[in-house]
């Protein structure tokens, strides 16, 4: 993956591959999806936050939801959750192997249910893939939630250890040519201009944390890639206590995203 900063906006531009739903149907079709891994997922942090802001029988909708774990978790934990993604093939085999789930094909920027609906709204780094912008999904989102609705998003963002890194000029300046475009694949985003964005869209910031200190310090720090990257992957209980830990340490300035949560307001 290709890394340019984008100094005009204060973002890093990731070149690889372009996110088009072919792309994801693609790469999770190579992946062993199977009923006991979904039911088998576990985040306390979605959870805990869905819960802090949200009773249980809340209407939630997850956008971009990809294979649908966190769509069962949500729904596991006592809210009702509708999950929508582009990936065509993807749905259709989330909906073979779990039918009771109510996961459903669409754009996230224009999608078929009436304003207000949810009381919820997650989104797991969806907005970084829209080169033109995420203002046509955030305006979806504010008509979708009713008023004082929750809206949780993660984003990869511009840590201290990116911010950096990029005035130290250790990432090729963007440039903007269409041929490189047409393979761009995400943003690592300012997190001030994007509650600047959510706020004028008629949000208001409750929350914002950073997370993945591990993750955002050896994909930047590249020397130590090797030495961090067995860490990072292990399924070891040993190991994956010493992962907590550097990701703890590492968070205040080399997080890889952010989660923001945002209140719509009335």
């Amino acid at each position: 993956m290709l890394r340019f900063y984008d100094q005009n906006k204060n973002r890093l531009v990731y070149l690889g591959e372009a996110a088009s739903s072919e792309f994801w149907d693609e790469q999770w079709s190579t992946l062993q999806t199977t009923k006991q891994k979904i039911e088998s997922k576990r985040n306390p942090i979605v959870t805990g936050k869905t819960k802090k802001y949200l009773s249980k029988g809340s209407r939630v909708l997850e956008g971009g939801c990809g294979q649908g774990e966190y769509v069962y978790l949500l729904e596991k934990s006592g809210f009702s959750t509708i999950g929508v993604d582009f990936a065509k093939k993807t749905v259709k085999k989330i909906n073979a192997l779990f039918p009771s789930l109510d996961i459903r094909f669409g754009d996230i920027r224009n999608m078929d249910f009436d304003d207000g609906f949810f009381d919820g709204y997650w989104s797991f780094g969806v907005i970084e893939h829209f080169y033109d912008g995420y203002e046509d999904i955030v305006i979806e989102m504010s008509r979708v939630l009713r008023p004082q609705g929750y809206l949780f998003m993660t984003v990869p963002t511009m840590s201290p250890l990116r911010k950096y890194l990029s005035q130290k000029g250790k990432y090729p300046l963007w440039e903007h040519q269409s041929q490189d475009v047409e393979k761009f694949y995400q943003f690592a985003l300012d997190a001030n201009k994007i509650v600047t964005d959510f706020e004028n869209t008629g949000f208001k910031l409750r929350e914002m944390r950073p997370y993945g200190g591990l993750k955002g310090f050896k994909d930047e720090v590249t020397f130590l890639k090797p030495v961090l990257q067995p860490v990072f992957d292990s399924q070891n209980i040993f190991v994956k206590v010493i992962k907590i830990f550097l990701d703890f340490v590492l968070q205040p300035f080399a997080a890889h995203t952010t989660l923001f949560v945002f209140q719509k307001n009335d």
